[in-house]
């Protein structure tokens, strides 16, 4: 490969090189110490050597009632290093067909988290929605353990109501989060499934990978490139292993492009349960994902991601809450700002924002 020369830039030859090495790998490459998807149900077998031939077409006639979407969202407010501030919440929206029918939000859940400091939050929480939870390892995963017990609040919520609802989707692989076990998750899983109320999980992005390092993804976009226009297509990669039956807390995985070709790679964790009639389950998906601002990705999901986020406005009127309410009960100013405030962010900055505004 000829190197590339950019005035103070090194590497970018071997960059690239790396780069074209990965994106052409075949499973004859895979290292036998290549790590394992560890958060899959140990009922599931993956199988990433995928092929043309077993990628299938989609007819796209079957149409979900209701459906539901669930997503959550988060923002670092403060950081002193060694402790944080965070801000949490979740949202779910309910569609009928192409009308927004309904929708809840979850409050913002404002903590602080950090070595060193206990509480018993999370667990509390996960009493409140019936769903025994254990406090992370890790302090850094605490704000993430509880958008994951808001988000389970609102599914959970959909056990009791009188929503006739026929499909949830929730962002993401359909794994319990880090603080809630396998077994009650799955018992959870089952009482939707009791309900008629089926759940997929749809994820934007994998950790799947083709041999070694490939993304998965990267595999399929390349392997469709000829396609025709107008195929809404699924390969299934994962089945289960002998003597495992269908249930609705094990899930069929598969990668499918839900608009017309055009759209996105997604993976779609299905339970398999619905094996049979799996084609109508893509096809009810691929209907909800016309939305011409993001063809391919289920609009309902959109909207819920949308209402969850925490927008950098709100980040910052929250930031001055924190501020201003910790003065008022006795912090100093310059003790708080010299706990929060990071030389980096003026170091970094462009020099030319701080001469128009004045600093």
């Amino acid at each position: 490969m000829n190197d590339f020369h950019f005035s103070g830039v090194s590497g970018l030859a071997e960059a690239v090189r790396q780069l074209k090495s990965i994106f052409n790998q075949n499973p004859a490459e895979v290292n036998s110490k290549t790590a394992v998807e560890s958060h899959l149900h140990n009922a599931i077998e993956l199988d990433t050597d995928v092929k043309p031939e077993r990628i299938k077409s989609v007819v796209t006639r079957k149409r979900f009632g209701k459906t539901a979407a669930v997503d959550g969202g988060l923002s670092i407010l403060l950081s002193s290093g060694n402790f944080a501030v965070g801000v949490c919440k979740a949202s779910m929206v309910i569609y009928n067909q192409t009308e927004q029918t309904g929708r809840i939000d979850s409050d913002e859940f404002v903590v602080v988290y950090g070595d060193g400091l206990e509480s018993s939050l999370i667990t509390d929480m996960g009493e409140s929605i019936g769903m025994p939870a254990d406090d992370p390892a890790e302090w850094r995963d605490t704000i993430s353990s509880i958008m994951a017990l808001k988000e389970m609040e609102l599914m959970n919520s959909l056990l009791v109501s009188s929503e006739n609802i026929d499909c949830l989707l929730i962002d993401g692989a359909l794994s319990p989060p880090c603080v809630i076990d396998r077994d009650s998750y799955g018992a959870f899983l089952n009482e939707l499934y009791k309900k008629g109320i089926m759940v997929v999980g749809v994820s934007k992005s994998s950790t799947l990978r083709w041999a070694n390092n490939c993304p998965l993804v990267s595999r399929l976009e390349h392997i469709t490139l000829e396609r025709k226009t107008g195929d809404v297509w699924s390969c299934k990669v994962s089945s289960l292993k002998p003597g495992i039956q269908n249930a609705p807390d094990i899930p069929d995985i598969y990668l499918c492009n839900l608009y017309s070709g055009l759209g996105p790679v997604l993976r779609l964790d299905i339970p398999s349960v619905y094996s049979g009639n799996m084609d109508d389950v893509i096809s009810g998906l691929a209907l909800l994902s016309i939305d011409p601002e993001f063809p391919g990705y289920p609009y309902p999901l959109v909207e819920a991601h949308r209402r969850a986020r925490i927008i950098l406005s709100r980040k910052n009127e929250l930031i001055d809450m924190l501020r201003i309410n910790s003065v008022s009960e006795g912090v100093d100013i310059k003790v708080f700002n010299a706990a929060f405030t990071d030389p980096h962010d003026k170091l970094n900055a462009d020099v030319n924002q701080y001469i128009l505004s004045g600093e």
